[in-house]
């Protein structure tokens, strides 16, 4: 069977030693940021189906305005369109052997599990982020100070030619502002950043944010209304002119839709009377973009062809 064996060092022989490290050492883990900014609308359990719809309102077709003394009052209308999600299963496992578990200096339940919560979050962040790279605008920075959103079609148009700086960030921001993009908050837009793109901005905005609080997980800095989080597991640091550059995405309120049916859990089953066992996580859930289409999109990624 794969997975930890006792008779294969490196599968699980290495977890005694008469000079053993009392210490376990585990390998980095990325930083996983999208699912802090998901709407949870549903968390529905079990016997519901594998969609999940939601509504979604747009504006008045036609503003009002001035009225003649003599003249009805206009009437016009408001559309209501569908936004649907499939809810999918999502897991992964560890198998190891009694002889492991019996022989190991360390408690191998533990050891297994933290891996697999490890992998249970950088796989969901990863799902979350496609979804947000379904996004409509997109930004290009075609020099130091210049660039501008590229169509509404989700393909950037254009290279980018600088790493994301002050100057547009500031530009993306007033985008969203001018699109009337909603605050996430309340208070001030977000925008999740590859280490490439956050050390870029940081250098325009060093004595700016040096001072910042920072409630937000990951967060690093704010700047014009904006809560700058930097992230290492999904975006590509590697865009644009000879791959020098990295990855953002800014974005107002309601994102990225999270349905719950099996919230994510760890699982496991043993078999030849024991001997042979195996810790799973697993989970039934989707994830789906809210406001694809413009003009009611609320992300714009700093991105490039």
């Amino acid at each position: 069977m794969a997975g930890q064996l006792w008779m294969v060092n490196s599968l699980g022989g290495y977890l005694y030693s008469p000079h053993l490290s009392r210490k376990l050492r585990e390998q980095a883990q990325t930083l996983c940021k999208f699912r802090q900014f998901c709407d949870i609308k549903e968390s529905f359990g079990s016997q519901r189906g594998d969609t999940v719809n939601w509504e979604k309102v747009s504006n008045i077709s036609t503003a009002g305005g001035v009225l003649v003394e003599t003249s009805t009052i206009p009437k016009h209308q408001f559309n209501i369109t569908k936004g649907t999600l499939s809810l999918d299963e999502y897991g992964n496992a560890i198998p190891y052997t009694q002889k492991v578990k019996a022989l190991s200096e360390f408690k191998i339940d533990s050891v297994i599990g933290q891996r697999l919560r490890d992998d249970q979050v950088k796989v969901l962040d990863s799902a979350i982020e496609a979804e947000f790279d379904r996004c409509k605008w997109r930004y290009v920075a075609t020099g130091t100070a210049a660039g501008s959103v590229s169509g509404t079609d989700g393909v950037p148009v254009g290279t980018c030619n600088s790493q994301l700086n002050s100057q547009h960030a500031r530009k993306i921001i007033d985008f969203m502002l001018a699109n009337n993009v909603p605050y996430f908050d309340g208070e001030g837009y977000a925008a999740i950043l590859s280490v490439d793109a956050a050390s870029g901005l940081y250098s325009s905005l060093e004595q700016v944010m040096q001072y910042t609080k920072f409630p937000q997980n990951g967060e690093i800095g704010r700047y014009y209304n904006c809560r700058f989080i930097r992230e290492t597991n999904s975006l590509n640091n590697n865009i644009g002119a000879g791959g020098a550059y990295g990855e953002a995405y800014f974005f107002g309120a309601e994102t990225v839709m999270e349905a719950v049916a099996v919230p994510e859990e760890l699982r496991t089953m043993s078999d030849d009377f024991g001997r042979s066992l195996a810790m799973a996580w697993y989970s039934i859930l989707g994830f789906k973009i809210m406001w694809e289409m413009d003009p009611d999109c609320r992300i714009v990624k700093f991105d490039s062809e």
